[in-house]
């Protein structure tokens, strides 16, 4: 029986659904960095190698590759087994991990440029691959972004002035577990509602929530639920147009404090002139 790639591809998706993994997700436990391996064979762009194989057997025992190959059979040996091994129904093992990545030329993964529109349909398209590659991406040819995904976000509004300002841009690199989630730091979380970038509290373990925080105090605390967040990115750099030259501001209200002070002065010297002249009258 000949098979074409699109039954590779057919079969390795559904065990990697089944499993509860996203593709990028199901790469990494595997052991490999990047996940255009895995993508590629879900693509239908080439047949899953030897080493793939390999791997998938030595990391999920129960998996069939007789029907991973053949389609013959059953997907899983025994499908108890998997639920009690990866325990696919506990919620803190619930991934946030990018369910797509797009890649270049050379199978690098891309940095995407999410702008505020894009930002806007993001969580409806979020493993839409089609949908992604229509937003410009470009790579960033330094240590600090390579072995990780990374994506960019433009910011919206003025809630983490100073910090942010609006229309500026962050460079976040994907969160594999939500456990890695730290308290104080800035993340793009992106919701079922939209994507919002703020300073988190890991309140997952206590109470199933997280606890965004903006740097502008005029905006109130907000609380999340768990079961609403598709992804999470850690904020590791920012780009701004606007450079908010901070000293200059400073100087200025030093030189306007000096001016009144002189006004001051002079209106007292006045008065005395004024008094001393009452006097000796």
């Amino acid at each position: 029986m000949s098979h074409n790639n699109n039954d590779y591809s057919q079969r390795f998706e559904l065990i990697i659904t089944r499993l509860g993994y996203s593709p990028l997700a199901f790469s990494r436990l595997l052991g490999y960095s990047r996940a255009d391996k895995i993508y590629n064979v879900l693509n239908a762009k080439n047949k899953p190698s030897f080493d793939i194989l390999s791997d998938i057997t030595r990391k999920f025992e129960c998996v069939s590759i007789e029907w991973l190959l053949t389609g013959k059979g059953e997907p899983f040996k025994n499908k108890s087994r998997i639920e009690a091994k990866y325990d696919l129904s506990n919620q803190h093992n619930q991934s946030v991990i990018p369910k797509c990545i797009t890649v270049d030329s050379n199978d690098r993964e891309n940095i995407l440029m999410l702008d505020v529109r894009a930002s806007a349909g993001y969580p409806e398209n979020i493993d839409n691959a089609q949908y992604l590659e229509q937003q410009p991406a470009f790579s960033i040819p330094r240590p600090e972004f390579q072995g990780a995904t990374f994506r960019g976000f433009q910011v919206s509004g003025d809630s983490m002035e100073p910090t942010l300002t609006n229309s500026s841009w962050v460079f976040a690199m994907a969160v594999d577990d939500v456990e890695l989630i730290k308290d104080g730091l800035v993340y793009v979380v992106v919701l079922k509602s939209g994507v919002v970038v703020k300073r988190v509290l890991n309140r997952l373990k206590e109470r199933n929530q997280l606890i965004l925080k903006s740097d502008n105090t005029s905006y109130p605390i907000k609380t999340i639920n768990q079961e609403d967040i598709l992804e999470v990115w850690a904020v590791k750099s920012y780009m701004s147009f606007d450079l908010g030259n901070h000293s200059a501001n400073l100087y200025q209200m030093i030189n306007n404090l000096e001016i009144k002070q002189l006004d001051f002065e002079n209106k007292i010297e006045r008065l005395t002139h004024i008094i001393e002249n009452f006097e000796n009258n």
